[in-house]
């Protein structure tokens, strides 16, 4: 069997993305390869100090693979790592100093791999938030290139199972990115824990859980009047 033609129609990665602004990085490429190889070390401050020359080679807004390979460290066990990483990734997706645009074969794979993230990564991008909240303008720039972002960020906000300020976030979120897709579930979700507060007043024996959602009132209110502004 030829095995080369059993991968002939899988596309390759350019390392770089032909655009004015790459000429004279190619000179990097011993280098990058080696920072590229350790955002895979078990090493965390490995990986961090990868991530840091990665980016101070701007090598996210020039290659598509360097995007890539930064994109799968969005869920990264350090948050250290993933704080830069969500930082690098939320920055390629702005303008540049000089208000370029990252070439277009860069932006479109990250647009690409950011598309499948899944509950998981935006529960890993919001703990980054809660940790850091002057990163939320390149979390809503990574959020709004994930076409599923406002059901998973509902599913988020209305469990029980993710801490009550990651939920907070998740409200905060929807009603910033304007998610009126998911009006009727905030609306629902608002009743609910309106009824529990009601119900809580009544019962003082209530759970201290109940009693921390309903600091989750104020968020999806807010959230709510942001989305049904006319």
């Amino acid at each position: 069997m030829d095995i080369e033609s059993n991968f002939s129609g899988i596309p390759q990665l350019p390392l770089f993305d032909v655009a004015e602004k790459s000429i004279g990085t190619l000179e990097l490429f011993p280098e990058l390869w080696g920072a590229a190889e350790a955002l895979t070390s078990s090493n965390s401050n490995e990986r961090l100090a990868a991530i840091e020359r990665l980016s101070k080679w701007e090598a996210a807004r020039l290659s598509p693979l360097i995007t890539y390979l930064m994109a799968t460290r969005l869920d990264d066990p350090d948050m250290c790592c993933r704080s830069k990483v969500v930082r690098v990734l939320g920055e390629v997706l702005g303008l540049d100093q000089h208000g370029h645009l990252i070439p277009e074969g860069v932006r479109q794979r990250l647009i690409n791999i950011l598309t499948f993230n899944g509950t998981e990564e935006i529960r890993s991008i919001l703990e980054v938030l809660n940790q850091d909240g002057e990163l939320e303008i390149q979390v809503v720039r990574i959020l709004k290139t994930c076409p599923t972002a406002d059901t998973i960020l509902m599913e988020i906000l209305s469990s029980r199972t993710y801490q009550v300020s990651i939920r907070k976030w998740a409200a905060r979120l929807i009603g910033k990115i304007g998610y009126t897709e998911v009006v009727n579930d905030l609306e629902h979700l608002l009743g609910r824990l309106e009824m529990r507060a009601n119900g809580q007043q009544l019962m003082p024996f209530a759970t201290v859980s109940n009693e921390f959602e309903r600091s989750l009132i104020p968020e999806i209110k807010q959230a709510l009047a942001i989305l049904q502004m006319p």
